[in-house]
């Protein structure tokens, strides 16, 4: 899909860039090869507050999804090149909206996000065309009259949903039901959306943040915390377009607490980094495993794992199809967001702190979502540029950021990453 919003072609609000800073949130000098931008504003108070920021590339246009409190909208902003900023409003249901997550199939685009129902928590979509249209109404994924998106874990946490593309032009999505059941679901139009097969073997105890994920074969890949005592991240994978799975995989078996994962497939080598306490009992690491794709039956020999991200927390793991990228939220005693690469498959790390990048605040308390985490987000384009987004709270303001750097650190890892 060329862009969601070719300029000029739908009525959305442009807006001049809320400001290109060359420093931090406050406007200071930032002598980096990061530059990072004010995507959007909000109340820094409850139920107020932008928060979810989720990123993808399409065409060299950013498109990044949030949800603005105050007005229960979720929004999608679109960023040119020269830093003006585009905005539809994907959905306001008129009641409490939580979580968005954004993909893009090159075909059709789509948007997922919670909304209050009558029970609790639904999981609904939109998607757009490559005529920058809707394509249908909002569409609740999630079963009618079930709480879904949601987690206990001595309260109530949320979101808990994630959609990704396929190469074929699928978007599939991903949601637990009744906090013990993983769902998922696929649309190949973004109009007509078809459950994907039963996910088999699963433990009846709580589905903590599901991700999905689909390689250049085509393989589908789902996976969440869903065992105790201890923790550990399962992982299913498809080879017929999620009509059956293979699995599930263990990829965390270190007896640490292990929550939180993202994947990655470079070839048949699967990645996974997650929240782990194995080698920081006191904090949480960024932990990363490596498993060998086979051609029918799952993942196999894995690997792990190890810590690739220091004192961090909330993994966000991508590829370029070569390089894998990896950023966080800062658990230690800086607060910045944290960004590190790999060129060789995990082995050796190199990264920084987003410079100016304090403070990173990810949790928040809702009454009607309990703790409510705004993860930061990260995409990679062809080009090898990376981009964050990320929340932060300054100057009596809620603020979504977007941080652009145009090639890879030249660092070698340090004690933040692959400590």
């Amino acid at each position: 899909m060329k862009s969601w919003w070719k300029w000029g072609a739908v009525t959305i609000a442009v807006v001049a860039g809320l400001g290109v800073l060359s420093g931090t949130p406050g406007g200071k000098a930032q002598d980096s090869a990061w530059t990072t931008q004010v995507i959007a504003e909000g109340a820094d108070s409850a139920a107020k507050r932008v928060l979810h920021p989720d990123v993808m590339v399409a065409n060299g246009i950013v498109h990044i999804s949030y949800i603005d409190q105050a007005e229960d909208k979720v929004w999608v902003a679109a960023v040119k090149a020269d830093g003006t900023i585009g905005r539809i409003e994907v959905a306001s249901p008129g009641v409490r909206v939580n979580g968005s997550a954004i993909a893009d199939s090159g075909k059709v685009g789509c948007v997922i996000w919670q909304q209050m129902g009558d029970a609790g928590p639904e999981v609904w979509t939109r998607c757009l065309n490559d005529k920058h249209e809707f394509l249908s109404d909002p569409i609740r994924l999630s079963e009618e009259g079930v709480i879904a998106g949601q987690h206990d874990l001595q309260g109530d946490w949320s979101p808990n949903l994630d959609n990704a593309a396929a190469p074929d032009g699928t978007i599939y999505a991903v949601w637990p039901e009744n906090y013990e059941t993983l769902k998922a679901a696929k649309s190949a139009d973004g109009v007509k959306w078809e459950a994907c097969g039963d996910i088999p073997d699963q433990t009846g105890v709580e589905v903590r943040y599901p991700t999905i994920y689909v390689d250049s074969k085509g393989r589908v890949y789902a996976g969440a915390t869903q065992t105790k005592d201890p923790a550990d991240v399962q992982v299913w994978v498809s080879y017929d377009g999620c009509a059956t799975w293979k699995g599930p995989t263990n990829v965390t078996s270190n007896g640490g607490f292990s929550d939180a994962a993202e994947f990655a497939v470079i070839g048949d080598k699967f990645y996974s980094s997650n929240d782990d306490t194995t080698t920081n009992p006191n904090n949480v690491d960024l932990n990363f495993s490596v498993c060998d794709v086979t051609e029918s039956e799952g993942l196999t020999n894995c690997q792990g794992t190890r810590a690739a991200l220091k004192d961090a927390a909330w993994s966000r793991l991508k590829t370029d199809g070569k390089n894998l990228h990896l950023v966080g939220n800062d658990q230690g005693a800086t607060g910045y967001v944290d960004y590190c690469f790999s060129d060789d498959g995990g082995a050796t790390w190199k990264g920084e702190a987003i410079p100016n990048s304090k403070p990173n605040n990810p949790g928040f308390r809702d009454t009607d979502f309990g703790i409510i985490i705004s993860r930061n987000n990260i995409a990679v384009s062809p080009d090898g540029k990376v981009y964050v987004a990320w929340n932060t709270r300054i100057e009596g303001k809620s603020k979504i950021m977007l941080s652009v750097r145009s090639a890879p650190p030249a660092k070698e890892g340090t004690a933040t990453c692959a400590p």
